[in-house]
C-alpha cells in the first residue's frame, strides 16, 4: 500500500511542472525512437513480450482446461 501511495506523487508532480497540453500529447502518447531500432530497443521489446507471454502461462491454461473438464466444443467459451 505504501508503494501505491508513493506512485500517486506523480499526479501532483505533473501539475507542479505545468507542461503544455501539446507536450503531454507529443511526449506522452506518441512514441519516439530517437536512437532508432537498435539492439537495446529490441532487447527491451523482447523482455516485455517474454514476461507477458511466458511458457508457464501456456501450461497453466492447459491445466485449467483439463481441470474444468472442458471438451473441444467448450474452448471458445473458456
Amino acid at each position: 500500500m505504501l508503494f501505491c501511495a508513493l506512485n500517486l506523487i506523480y499526479i501532483p508532480g505533473t501539475f507542479m511542472v505545468n507542461p503544455s497540453v501539446s507536450n503531454i500529447i507529443n511526449d506522452g502518447l506518441i512514441p519516439d525512437f530517437a536512437g532508432g531500432f537498435n539492439g537495446q530497443l529490441f532487447f527491451f521489446l523482447m523482455a516485455n513480450i517474454g514476461t507477458t507471454i511466458a511458457p508457464w502461462v501456456l501450461f497453466f491454461q492447459q491445466s485449467a482446461v483439463i481441470d474444468k473438464g472442458m471438451q473441444e466444443k467448450d474452448i471458445p467459451w473458456g
